[in-house]
């Protein structure tokens, strides 16, 4: 048994970019790396039964269920993930709960941290979580700015060095699917074109009262 905590993100503008490939299918945006998140407990079965409970409720939970098959075929884990933050509420609980769960089994496993961001980045994109939350969270910054989709080295996060020490966090209305959003074309349009202006906006003035601005901006 082994454990690991991720930190969650919250997208504060995001321009979602595809590729044939999945390390190069991501998001150009930016983000704020929070200090709450998502702690995997992981549990090596005898069988290749894949056990997820979220918060101590069993749930089919297809991304981080993408990641233990991907990383160890025909293995069987006991997952257990504790959220901070609630899930389809843009704190990117999706994507830390993946990460969490991918160093677990890499961990208990023999491979490198490296396969663990990999294998959870391709979760996300192939099972219709965020697009940009796993590379922005691995990147290790406050404010990683992600200014090439996809996942280093193919992508890149650059750092907008703005410092946050305390930040409040509120929910406002239902949950609201990521995929929901991704999967609507005419939304997808209306975000590419929007995002690519907050982009410009931001990189000309990278400071802390712009970083809001431009969000309110995007939203």
């Amino acid at each position: 048994m082994t454990s690991a905590f991720c930190p969650g993100h919250v997208s504060c503008v995001f321009q979602p970019v595809d590729s044939f490939d999945a390390m190069s299918t991501g998001s150009r945006g930016i983000g704020i790396r929070l200090s709450k998140g998502a702690t995997a407990t992981v549990t090596p079965r005898c069988d290749p039964a894949v056990n997820i409970r979220l918060n101590g409720v069993a749930e089919t939970a297809h991304i981080t269920r993408m990641v233990a098959q991907s990383m160890a075929p025909g293995a069987g884990f006991d997952i257990d993930i504790v959220n901070d933050l609630p899930v389809s509420q843009g704190f990117g609980m999706s994507a830390a709960g993946a990460i969490a769960t991918a160093v677990c089994i890499a961990d208990l496993t023999g491979q490198s941290r490296s396969d663990a961001f990999a294998a959870a980045h391709i979760a996300e994109v192939v099972g219709g979580g965020g697009l940009g939350d796993v590379a922005a969270i691995v990147a290790g910054r406050d404010v990683p700015v992600r200014t090439v989709a996809g996942m280093p080295p193919l992508g890149r996060v650059e750092n907008a060095d703005i410092r946050i020490d305390h930040l409040t966090l509120a929910v406002l209305g239902g949950e609201l699917r990521t995929d929901s959003v991704l999967g609507n074309p005419s939304a997808l349009k209306a975000i590419r074109e929007v995002a690519s202006t907050a982009m410009d906006a931001f990189m000309a003035d990278p400071s802390y009262d712009n970083l809001f601005a431009v969000s309110n901006v995007f939203s």
